[in-house]
């Protein structure tokens, strides 16, 4: 009886200093200073809180604890090293002196407490709930059992009034390339994928018979696209039935979003990439929760390689990510292993005949070969900008021969890679790739810390929790909804809003303006909430051991991969994640409906 006394007394004490270690490091990551020796109320109140969460979270299962705090800790050391990146663009005042050390670790071990008691009682609420039956649980309202073209014409008319505000379109950054390329004026080159420009050249044709602007007929046919896309993910969920307040959920979102709003109409890749990507998840869903002996039927084949390939079509980094998921997906699903293996085969295949043979045949031209190395310049960028005394004369030459030396600290931009990346030397490179990489490595071993803050600044925004979404150096658009002056297709694109007042509010969504003034609404649309959301939907199929479902997920977790080693961090590229928050919540809440015919099989047997 005693050493219970004497345990729970140890216990207290415990939880007492770590709430203490919790209230320092919120004082100092939000205030500078540690002003917890004050001992002001607010303080007294935070470790009040911060005790209470640790005292619940002591009465979850270890499970919840284990991937709450795990969670947790991920999410304190990526706020820490991104204040001190986001401040400095550097990590050294983060290990030196030593005594910043010992602060930033005890503002880690702070936020990991808190921030992992409060994920370990949200994972056992979660925890709990999935022990609820939902086998029985049925779609009561008739309003979901609409068709299809019902579904797409409500969400086409819920963007509507944000397509009047901005009629005729919008018609920004890419498109004066694209035109250029669809008028003939430049060549089809592959910086832009030739099947978008292809689209924008069939609107520009139509224009020679009927009297609509290009910009008109792209718009409608994308938001028409993008309606589809949304009706298929609800046909999907009504026929899994799920919870009706979950399907309504993805309704909301998908209707009510201002950013898919806005996107269903953007003239650009990246919006077509994301109605793709999209449907590549859905038929991941289908794929992944059909039962262990499930035949897969020719239709759904045939949408899944659709899928594949036009995603590879629409984004050239989504090739890679998906090169890397095809041998996940097939190891797992291991009952129809041969089947998918054919199946990715198969996609990458067509993708691979269409971008080598047939582009060639047509005479489109390769992109240029320094897009994809984005990261290596802006590293060597860095070292000449923060360490030029200590290169050789030597190292300095090779580094001329790739990039105008005496140029690059003016053009350095820890945020944006293209200013440096623009006068790279692509035909030296072509020349003999492994001179630069033995180049780039050899400067690796010396500035091995450069390197890392070159990469790490550079991609900032898309897991930094407080970054701001138009970041103060690259100074890059939310969402790019201005329209160029462009004369050399007969006439100039204006912009005739129908509705002006609504016009000026959409405007301050996508300038930021509004959203950047409410704490979690920024938080919510910032550049690094995909990431976090889709791991942390990933942590609860592990807490409710449906792992098998993380497969749906994990196309977007490489695809993120790839846009950290992109030139810039921009909200239009991580789009496409974005659009899938309520899927994935969705998956992550109601794991029992996607795996219900399984578990029937099972019993069966």
């Amino acid at each position: 009886m005693a050493s219970q006394s004497t345990k729970k007394k140890l216990f207290i004490l415990l939880y007492l200093i770590l709430s203490y270690t919790g209230t320092s490091a919120i004082n100092r990551y939000f205030f500078v200073s540690h002003t917890t020796r004050n001992g002001s109320i607010l303080n007294l109140i935070w470790m009040a809180v911060i005790f209470f969460l640790l005292i619940h979270a002591h009465k979850t299962t270890p499970k919840a604890r284990f991937l709450g705090f795990l969670l947790g800790s991920l999410l304190a050391i990526s706020l820490m090293l991104g204040k001190t990146l986001y401040q400095d663009n550097s990590l050294y005042s983060f290990f030196f002196p030593i005594k910043n050390l010992k602060v930033q670790l005890t503002c880690i071990i702070g936020f990991t407490v808190l921030l992992g008691a409060m994920l370990s009682i949200l994972f056992a609420y979660l925890e709990i709930s999935e022990h609820k039956d939902y086998l029985i649980h049925t779609n009561s309202w008739k309003l979901y059992q609409l068709p299809s073209v019902c579904w797409m014409g409500i969400f086409f008319l819920s963007w509507l009034p944000c397509y009047l505000s901005y009629y005729p379109g919008i018609y920004s950054y890419d498109m004066d390339d694209l035109t250029n390329q669809a008028l003939g004026i430049t060549p089809f080159t592959r910086f832009h994928p030739p099947l978008h420009t292809l689209l924008w050249k069939t609107c520009l044709f139509l224009q020679s018979i009927l009297p609509i602007e290009p910009i008109i007929v792209y718009s409608i046919c994308q938001m028409l696209l993008f309606a589809a896309v949304f009706a298929r993910v609800i046909h999907f969920l009504i026929k899994k039935r799920f919870h009706n307040g979950i399907i309504l959920g993805n309704i909301l979102f998908f209707a009510l979003n201002p950013t898919i709003a806005i996107f269903s109409f953007i003239p650009t890749k990246d919006a077509c990439f994301a109605a793709a990507f999209l449907l590549l998840t859905i038929e991941l869903c289908e794929l992944v929760t059909h039962p262990l002996t499930y035949k897969i039927p020719a239709r759904c084949s045939l949408r899944l390689v659709l899928s594949i390939l036009l995603c590879c079509l629409f984004r050239n980094n989504a090739i890679y990510a998906l090169l890397l998921f095809a041998p996940v997906v097939t190891f797992f699903l291991y009952r129809n292993r041969r089947k998918i293996a054919v199946l990715f085969v198969f996609s990458f295949l067509c993708f691979f005949f269409i971008d080598g043979v047939l582009y060639g045949a047509f005479g489109i031209e390769k992109g240029d070969n320094r897009e994809i190395l984005s990261v290596p310049i802006q590293q060597i960028a860095n070292v000449v900008t923060m360490d030029e005394e200590s290169l050789t004369d030597e190292e300095k030459a090779q580094i001329d021969q790739y990039l105008p030396y005496d140029a690059i600290k003016e053009s350095y931009n820890p945020r944006f890679a293209d200013p440096v990346k623009q006068s790279f030397q692509t035909d030296t490179f072509n020349e003999d790739k492994a001179a630069f990489f033995r180049l780039w490595f050899h400067l690796f071993t010396r500035y091995p810390g450069n390197y890392l803050n070159a990469f790490l600044s550079l991609n900032l925004p898309y897991w930094y929790l407080d970054a701001y979404a138009i970041d103060e150096y690259a100074k890059r658009e939310y969402i790019e909804t201005f329209i160029y002056d462009y004369d050399s297709i007969g006439y100039t694109f204006e912009r005739d809003s129908k509705l002006p007042w609504l016009y000026e509010r959409y405007e301050k969504l996508a300038s930021y303006q509004r959203l950047g003034r409410k704490p979690i609404i920024a938080n919510i649309f910032s550049l690094s909430m995909p990431f976090w959301l889709t791991l942390t939907c990933c942590f609860i199929l592990f807490l409710k051991n449906r792992r098998k479902l993380c497969l749906i997920l994990l196309p977007s977790l490489l695809l993120w991969l790839t846009f950290i080693a992109g030139p810039v961090s921009n909200f239009r590229y991580i789009f496409p994640i974005h659009m899938q928050y309520t899927l994935f919540i969705s998956i992550a809440l109601q794991p029992s409906c996607l795996t219900r015919t399984e578990r029937l099989n099972e019993a069966s047997i």
